[in-house]
């Protein structure tokens, strides 16, 4: 009997589901840990760009005239020592005061240089911080409404900050119109460490939902192919007289067309085993008769004495030898014709109504 092997080389279904699932896990982890810390990292910048955006706006609120008709600023204290010059925190601010009139002639110059420019008074902070761009710093075409807020990145005190600009018209006790500018800068170095907190705090979690989607994928195909391997052994603990069909009771659906075919194929090498069985009992019934009787014309040929007899005993046997070779040559054809595979050469059936037409 010719034993089919599988190749060792070739996938199998565990190999083809791991192959298909592990990546596309892996990949849509990835495209989601990437969107979750691209809107954390939107969320760390709105959270400071809000808190300098809200000292700028009480700084903005906090320059009014006084008694003698001057602008000044009444600032709060907390928000002074937070953005002072010599703070831990590396913050900065710059509020100052120029005349309207001034406006239109220093912007170039004042974009350019970053310098307070004739005129302009500065009511905090003690140094001047980096301009804002010019096409941001220009006064739009609705000169009543207030210029949105400016974001820029720029370089100061030798570190990289963050600044916002606010620009709004005042006018002191005596009616006199000025230009209001509110700068708040902030090193970019916390902002910095906390992304890369986020990103450090987004890789651990990522990876430990790597491990675990990975474990449960493992799980789930070995799982899966549980009944195909109990399958397997039932059939290479089964005896090879017994072809008994399979038991479908714990195979997968998918599976059971699989085991059926299988319990028929069984189920046709039993009928050709019992065909084989059968032709053999009755080949070895009508051989045996006519080799007992040429058995005893043999030993009758040896007691003859006779020439005539033992002539007439000689061509007996020929005779039962000849019926015998007939009975064989008719064995030979039986078995001929109860095998359904076609012999080698054979010509190959063809349709005769597509050669006709």
């Amino acid at each position: 009997m010719k034993i089919l092997r599988t190749d060792p080389d070739r996938f199998g279904i565990r190999a083809r589901l791991l192959t298909l699932l592990l990546p596309a896990i892996l990949g849509l982890l990835a495209l989601d840990s990437w969107n979750d810390y691209r809107a954390l990292e939107n969320q760390v910048q709105d959270a400071y760009d809000q808190s300098m955006l809200e000292a700028a706006h009480a700084l903005q609120s906090s320059v009014a005239p006084g008694r003698d008709g001057s602008l000044r600023l009444n600032a709060p204290a907390g928000v002074q020592a937070l953005f002072g010059a010599d703070n831990p925190l590396q913050k900065y601010l710059h509020v100052s005061l120029a005349p309207l009139s001034q406006i239109q002639t220093q912007a170039q110059t004042q974009t350019q240089a970053g310098n307070a420019g004739p005129g302009e008074l500065t009511l905090l902070g003690g140094t001047e911080l980096p301009a804002p761009p010019p096409l941001a710093s220009s006064p739009g075409p609705d000169a009543g409404a207030a210029p949105p807020p400016v974001w820029y990145d720029s370089f100061h005190a030798g570190r990289t900050v963050r600044v916002v600009a606010l620009q709004s018209q005042v006018q002191d006790g005596h009616g006199r119109p000025f230009t209001l500018r509110v700068q708040v800068a902030e090193s970019t170095i916390p902002r910095e460490r906390a992304q890369a907190a986020t990103l450090r705090q987004e890789l651990i979690r990522d990876a430990r939902m790597v491990l675990v989607m990975m474990l449960l994928v493992w799980l789930g195909v070995t799982w899966s192919l549980q009944p195909l391997e109990r399958l397997r052994k039932s059939v290479l603990e089964s005896r090879h007289a017994d072809l008994k069909p399979l038991d479908t009771s714990g195979v997968p659906h998918e599976v059971a067309p699989l085991v059926e075919a299988l319990n028929q194929h069984l189920a046709s090498y039993r009928d050709l085993l019992e065909q084989q069985s059968q032709f053999l009992a009755d080949a070895s019934h009508q051989l045996r008769t006519p080799l007992a009787i040429m058995l005893t014309q043999a030993g009758v040929a040896l007691r003859q004495k006779d020439t005539e007899q033992l002539h007439a005993t000689l061509r007996a046997m020929v005779a039962q030898i000849a019926r015998s070779r007939r009975l064989c040559e008719q064995l030979l054809a039986l078995a001929h014709a109860s095998d359904s595979a076609p012999p080698a050469g054979t010509p190959a059936l063809v349709d005769l109504n597509a050669i006709a037409r």
